[in-house]
């Protein structure tokens, strides 16, 4: 719900909005939802978001097809870093959080104390981070797993 509010005052108060994102309260209004530190989000990346937002053609089908969503299948040998933001208000990570751990509890799980829903701007070194140390597990898994076929034209 809240980034279809988001999107409304996107398309129906533009310049408003714009004018407001410019400032640093601005931003800590509109955009503490999605950003655990909205104050240092760049005010043309914001302004920016926010008119891709507006113009987002799938939105309403994305937002519907997440709405009915419930159940995730992934394959257990699909090595996965999920990174959560602990200020995340649009998928808020106490409640999220666990349901992702007991989808995938394979994944390595990752809390952010101070990111929101998009914890790549808020914390873009702890995300690599997390990335990087589950990747040394996912090579060794990808260099042990042997291929079901070989594609057309290729050598086995």
């Amino acid at each position: 719900a809240l980034l279809t509010v988001l999107r409304g005052v996107a398309r129906v108060a533009a310049a408003p909005a714009e004018r407001a994102l410019r400032r640093p309260s601005g931003r800590a209004v509109l955009l503490r939802p999605l950003y655990g530190t909205p104050r240092e989000v760049d005010p043309d990346a914001a302004v920016a978001g926010l008119r891709a937002l507006a113009a987002a053609p799938s939105f309403a089908l994305a937002r519907d097809s997440f709405a009915a969503q419930r159940e995730i299948v992934v394959p257990a040998r699909v090595p996965a870093a999920i990174v959560w933001g602990a200020r995340d208000a649009v998928l808020p990570a106490r409640r999220q959080a666990a349901r992702a751990r007991a989808l995938m509890p394979a994944a390595q799980h990752t809390l952010l104390p101070t990111a929101g829903h998009l914890p790549f701007s808020d914390d873009p070194t702890a995300c690599v981070e997390a990335i990087l140390r589950r990747l040394p597990g996912a090579i060794s898994a990808a260099a042990t797993t042997q291929p079901t076929e070989t594609p057309a034209g290729a050598t086995p």
